[in-house]
């Protein structure tokens, strides 16, 4: 009889272990899914890039582990959080996000996991062995839950001890104020020491790496804070540091400020920060302070993929077309594929195709204005209009000009994220 058991608890785990193997080859296209239904369900938890970031390596790491926990039998409940998952959860209660949003990524984290067992599971000869894919399954919860057990206390216990900072009680206000959650916002006035009657600008900065100079980041973001006080002549303003590297300001403008960007621009040029800068419109009120701060964000993520690269100073203004194209990506890249046609692939031709193809257009057709424009020969640029109309099956004068310098425009700013691989 025990002989009999013990045949069956080795027939369990070995088609547990299979089922496992049958998950590895499919970890990064789970990690990558899962990514894209949280950035697009709910962006509150990926604010921006470094997020991104933080949030793949908390997937791998707990995919890893769970995978790991299947194939050797382990005890799931036995398991500390990985490492990456502590940053990330840590870091989103910096920003002021719900436990709940937080633990809501697991909860789809752990069905689509789920659904990837049981398909790989319906392969296999001994499929129809219901006791291993319920131990699967119960496996799988039992880690999730223990997971976020721990994770839960690490992340009250940061935000205690973010709240009860003074910078943190600021940025505490701010993300409450951002959230739409302030009823008394004289209380929040007092708690951050700036007025929110007025009209606001924000103004998001950060250093990047490939304006990265020997200077610490404090003092690179103190100093730009002073550029931008001196360029709004020292209006009011309120900050918050949304990672070491980065901060949003926002300007109390007393009166509609139209030249405070060219200031700031001259400023920057005669003292040169190793900084990138977006910016909103000015908007009036709470809900002014709200949208400006979403309109600069909206800005960044646009710059930090566009292709070529942005200029130091990018407003909303500039790029308002493309900017309030926050829709589905892939419905963007449809867009681009269909427009473009070979043009939309992710190839340095293609890319000098668009980008001269672009300019031209936004020139009035004029390839005088867009070879001085790109600093090209005049004949380069003929040439390379000619090749991308031939890419687009007509000429330039044969096509729709607003659909074409649309596409062109979300290649320009959105990147290889809507592009086609070779």
């Amino acid at each position: 009889m025990f002989e009999a058991a013990d045949r069956s608890a080795e027939r369990n785990n070995r088609v547990i272990r299979e089922i496992a193997d049958r998950v590895i080859p499919h970890q990064a296209e789970f990690a990558e899914g899962l990514l894209t239904s949280i950035i697009t369900d709910m962006p509150s938890v990926v604010p921006d890039r470094e997020y991104r970031d933080m949030l793949r390596v908390s997937v791998i790491e707990n995919t890893m582990i769970l995978l790991d926990a299947l194939r050797a039998n382990v005890d799931p409940a036995s398991i500390s959080p990985p490492p990456g998952a502590v940053t990330y959860a840590r870091g989103l209660a910096r920003r002021g996000v719900s436990l709940a949003d937080l633990l809501r990524i697991y909860r789809v984290g752990q069905a689509q996991f789920t659904g990837i067992c049981l398909d790989v599971a319906d392969g296999l000869d001994e499929a129809n062995d219901l006791r291993a894919v319920k131990t699967v399954i119960d496996t799988v919860a039992t880690y999730l839950d223990h997971v976020c057990e721990c994770i839960t206390v690490d992340f009250e216990e940061e935000r205690e001890r973010w709240i009860h900072s003074r910078s943190g009680l600021k940025q505490h206000w701010i993300f409450r104020l951002l959230a739409g959650t302030v009823v008394d916002t004289t209380e929040a006035q007092r708690a951050i020491g700036y007025p929110l009657s007025g009209t606001h600008l924000a103004v998001d900065a950060w250093i990047t790496p490939d304006r990265a100079q020997v200077m610490a980041p404090d003092e690179v973001l103190d100093r730009f804070h002073d550029l931008l006080t001196t360029a709004a002549a020292r209006a009011q303003t309120v900050s918050v540091h949304t990672d070491e590297a980065a901060m949003t300001i926002w300007v109390s403008l007393r009166e509609p400020e139209r030249n405070l960007v060219a200031r700031l621009r001259a400023l920057l040029d005669a003292d040169p920060l190793p900084v990138q800068v977006t910016t909103g419109l000015p908007c009036d009120g709470v809900d002014g302070f709200r949208t400006s701060y979403d309109q600069a964000a909206r800005v960044r993520a646009l710059a930090e993929s566009a292709r070529p690269g942005p200029p130091q100073i990018l407003t909303f203004a500039d790029v308002a077309p493309v900017a309030m194209m926050r829709g589905d990506v892939a419905e963007l890249r449809h867009f681009v594929g269909e427009t473009l046609g070979p043009l939309s692939t992710d190839t340095e031709r293609a890319h000098e195709l668009r980008e001269t193809l672009r300019v031209y257009l936004a020139c009035n057709r004029s390839p005088a204005a867009a070879s001085e424009r790109m600093m090209l020969h005049r004949n380069t640029v003929t040439y390379r209009v000619q090749q991308a109309s031939e890419e687009l099956e007509g000429t330039p004068d044969g096509v729709d000009q607003f659909t074409v310098s649309a596409a062109l425009e979300v290649c320009r700013w959105y990147g290889s994220s809507v592009l086609r691989s070779p």
